[in-house]
């Protein structure tokens, strides 16, 4: 009998162990709101993808009740979905609800093995929903999308490519949806990039301080742009044309 208990607690320490075993572990020193690392790694094709997502959750945010505007305490958030992983990646969170509460620090783990057909650029949503407390002690939920992240699975073309060979790169071009990604060379930062219409009219610009940075310019409803990018100096660093290709 001494031995068949001895078993059982064997089995239930390995049933009951593994399903608390957390999937990662936060990262204590954390201390800014926001979701690290800023740029997530590089997947490769036939290669087991794994990242720690680490996520610190503010305290306070702003909320719309009954159409207004409204300063929200935030008791919780809840990860309900990553949006616009490729087919076959997929997340966990450190604990079973996904929940994240303030000042503390969570973390989540990536998963995926890529295919040849997946190589290109996911800019990814996190959908989340927001659990609150207004100044008048009224208690409120609401969901959002979060876009911060950037998957990147390397194919053929080399998505990240060689800083050395190549200082600055527009991947993809033609766009993939309206989406590019601009990979810099560390040496070239900060810098800005500017887009125009054919016609020399400045759509936009955005300032560039991490060597891989995803725009959206889908809104621009052009088809083709001229783009440029120019250091904080002034001084023109690269031009050429990018093809726009709409959903």
């Amino acid at each position: 009998m001494k031995r068949f208990n001895i078993l059982l607690s064997i089995i239930c320490l390995l049933i009951f162990g593994n399903a608390n075993a957390q999937v990662c572990t936060p990262d204590t020193a954390i201390k800014q709101t926001g979701f690290y690392p800023a740029v997530l790694d590089t997947a490769e094709i036939d290669v087991t993808f794994q990242q720690i997502l680490q996520i610190r959750v503010l305290k306070d945010t702003t909320i719309i009740i009954f159409g207004t505007q409204q300063k929200a305490y935030i008791d919780s958030i809840i990860l309900t979905n990553i949006i616009g992983l490729p087919a076959g990646f997929t997340y966990q969170c450190y604990n079973a609800t996904c929940r994240y509460v303030p000042d503390t620090t969570g973390c989540a783990v990536l998963n995926g093995k890529a295919k040849a057909s997946d190589a290109g650029v996911y800019p990814l949503k996190l959908a989340v929903n927001i659990y609150g407390r207004l100044a008048s002690g009224f208690k409120a939920v609401q969901p959002d999308t979060i876009r911060s992240l950037t998957l990147v699975v390397r194919g053929a073309s080399a998505t990240v490519i060689d800083f050395d060979a190549t200082p600055f790169k527009i991947y993809p071009n033609p766009s993939n949806n309206g989406i590019i990604q601009l990979n810099t060379s560390p040496h070239l930062l900060p810098a800005t990039f500017e887009w125009y219409s054919l016609d020399g009219q400045l759509l936009g610009q955005k300032h560039i301080i991490e060597p891989i940075t995803t725009l959206d310019l889908d809104q621009t409803n052009q088809i083709m742009l001229f783009g440029r990018l120019k250091s904080d100096a002034g001084r023109d660093l690269w031009k050429g044309k990018i093809a726009v290709m709409k959903p």
